[in-house]
């Protein structure tokens, strides 16, 4: 299982370096997420993030400044099926340029998920599997919505730091790499690529005990941007603030 996720890893590090010759940007991210207990069978996250291109740059004589490119607001509701096995749903909202000088587009997101975590390694940490289908209406300025759909693979690394479990006062590893797989290809608007984006994350976390953790480090995405293959890469800093609000104790 080790080799499985470090090969993934490397394959999607690899596919970054190798299109080093596209447009590349850097940014920040900061982001914040809130899980919220409703009641033994369900809970609720919250989740937000700003994402800035912090450099102006220049490709092939073109300028491309320092630019806002995604605002990202995901609220979703979690079945808790087992222990170790959950599923969610969203109505998600995305407002994103593929780079700082492109136009925006709008999107709303409707998507499932299911989430499968375990300890193969019999130590500490866990490894966990993310599947997520995406309904995508995308909106261009001065386009109408248009329906695509998405699957999304993930899978991830938490360990903790100090001792075999995550406390407070402590410090943790996260890691995650994913896969994005167009499903959508109508003739009108053919996709890109099959497999069109990647993502590869590692950051350091710190539990504060009663204000939640915070985490920090970067992610690196490739995407193709058009038909011929041509690539998009963005190294950005996530700066996460990760909290926890228990419904029911807080109204008792």
């Amino acid at each position: 299982m080790r080799k499985v996720l470090l090969s993934a890893v490397l394959s999607a590090f690899i596919s970054i370096l190798s299109t080093a010759q596209d447009l590349t940007f850097y940014g920040v991210v900061p982001s914040y997420s809130q899980t919220g207990i409703i009641n033994k069978k369900f809970d609720y996250n919250f989740f937000a993030s700003t994402t800035t291109s912090i450099f102006s740059m220049t490709y092939a004589d073109v300028d491309y400044p320092a630019k806002l490119l995604q605002v990202y607001i995901q609220p979703s509701i979690i079945y808790k099926f087992r222990p170790n096995l959950n599923f969610s749903a969203s109505i998600t909202y995305n407002y994103q340029r593929s780079n700082p000088n492109a136009n925006y587009f709008n999107e709303w997101r409707g998507w499932q998920q299911a989430i499968f975590s375990h300890n193969p390694f019999r130590y500490k940490g866990r490894l966990s599997h993310r599947v997520r289908f995406e309904e995508r209406l995308i909106k261009n300025s001065g386009e109408e919505y248009r329906l695509t759909t998405r699957l999304r693979y993930q899978i991830g690394y938490t360990v903790p730091l100090q001792g075999r479990t995550m406390d407070a006062h402590e410090f943790y590893f996260n890691s995650y790499c994913e896969f994005y797989f167009s499903i959508s290809n109508p003739p009108d608007r053919p996709r890109n690529a099959l497999h069109s984006e990647d993502w590869l994350y590692a950051g350091l976390g710190y539990h504060t005990g009663k204000m939640g953790r915070i985490e920090v480090g970067p992610i690196f995405q490739t995407n193709v941007r058009d038909r011929q293959h041509d690539r998009r890469n963005l190294g950005v800093l996530q700066i996460l603030w990760v909290t926890n609000f228990n419904f029911r104790q807080d109204n008792n």
